[in-house]
């Protein structure tokens, strides 16, 4: 009460502002009174007390244990192909598709919500690692926006890219245990995407590595025979799409099998991406990883 009391008396006092202006405000607030936990996020033009239970709640759209995550942070790391010169109809299409999340760079989300654009079906979902394929070593992974950032824009949560056997490993691993730590912090949940580069097809240590530093879902890519055995899993394990498919049939096939056995749905980025009709496509996906609940809602 006594943090409430101060933050409504300062944007009285100070009057209607911009969300980042009265998060900042209220920032300073929290550290002259010492409170550790507690933290407001503005959003459509509520105030709530954020949690990363809540939050992880909103991911799970038809509350069913699925998940259907779109990554479009592609822009950064391969340049502008296929929708992502349309940024702003390819993001209104998956939100019309009811997928559960849409994964940006805060420059994108920035962009978006200035012109106007919001998520009435799914959620953003911040991306803080980055790479270009400029670089001779874009394997490694460096940490370029801040949990705190993607809270103010209104994030529901956040992401980090993670590229064990290289050289770079001990780098992203640290970077990952900082914004685990943050995550926690701050209550907001933590997506972490983790690739073998070694080849050496370690599926089942890919996901032991993310819950060890506290993920609270896990983006991997499918390897054949290398899930069977994880019987006991503690958070979502999220199958990435992989390079855009041509028969789309038998690719829409391939996700709910492994889906079914393995997982708890997808993170797909090329494959809606490059294809001819995103919002189509995406709620295929949809369909087949929520067991067809998008036509029973419709």
């Amino acid at each position: 009460i006594e943090v409430l009391c101060a933050f409504c008396y300062e944007v009285y006092k100070n009057g209607i502002f911009g969300k980042n202006y009265i998060l900042n405000r209220f920032f300073n607030i929290k550290r002259v009174l010492g409170m550790h936990r507690s933290i407001i996020v503005l959003k459509k033009g509520e105030m709530l007390m954020g949690n990363k239970k809540n939050r992880k709640d909103k991911l799970c759209k038809r509350k069913d244990g699925r998940y259907v995550f779109v990554a479009l942070d592609h822009g950064m790391t391969m340049g502008s192909f296929g929708h992502l010169d349309d940024m702003e109809n390819l993001i209104v299409s998956l939100d019309k598709a009811k997928v559960d999340a849409i994964i940006v760079h805060k420059g994108i989300m920035q962009k978006m919500l200035e012109r106007g654009v919001s998520l009435e079906n799914a959620e953003w979902i911040v991306h803080l690692s980055a790479s270009t394929n400029i670089s001779e070593n874009c394997d490694a992974k460096k940490i370029v926006c801040s949990v705190r950032e993607a809270i103010q824009l209104g994030a529901t949560g956040v992401s980090v890219h993670v590229n064990v056997g290289t050289s770079g490993e001990s780098d992203m691993l640290e970077q990952l245990g900082q914004v685990s730590y943050e995550c926690n912090e701050w209550g907001i949940p933590l997506l972490c995407m983790i690739y073998d580069k070694s080849k050496n097809n370690v599926g089942k240590q890919l996901v032991r590595i993310a819950t060890e530093f506290g993920a609270d879902f896990v983006k991997v890519k499918y390897v054949e025979n290398k899930f069977d055995e994880i019987s006991n899993k503690y958070i979502p394990i999220l199958f990435a799409g992989g390079e855009a498919e041509k028969n789309m049939d038998e690719y829409l096939e391939h996700i709910q099998t492994i889906v079914e056995k393995y997982g708890d749905g997808v993170c797909i980025g090329r494959n809606i991406i490059e294809s001819e009709d995103p919002q189509k496509i995406a709620e295929k996906i949809c369909e087949v990883v929520h067991k067809k609940s998008v036509c029973e809602e419709n």
